[in-house]
């Protein structure tokens, strides 16, 4: 309330919103399962329309997190 005194009212442009959206422990929002969920179906929808997609090779190299495991970046091909 002393942020915000509409805080019962999703409004996407609230400014500023300093709040971590997935956290961690008792804080992990229920919405960190769905964007995981969301991005599993996303790279398998991706697989599907394009099937000559293919993993170059390279060095993996992770984003440096407690929380979170996660790549720099994953470069690709499409043939």
């Amino acid at each position: 309330p002393e942020m915000f005194s509409d805080q019962g009212t999703f409004d996407i442009n609230r400014y500023p919103n300093l709040h971590i959206p997935f956290g961690s422990g008792e804080f992990q929002s229920l919405s960190a399962a769905l964007a995981w969920l969301e991005g599993q179906e996303a790279f398998k929808s991706l697989v599907e329309r394009l099937p000559n997609l293919c993993l170059e090779p390279q060095e993996l190299e992770h984003v440096p997190s407690i929380t979170f495991w996660s790549l720099k970046a994953l470069q690709v091909s499409w043939n």
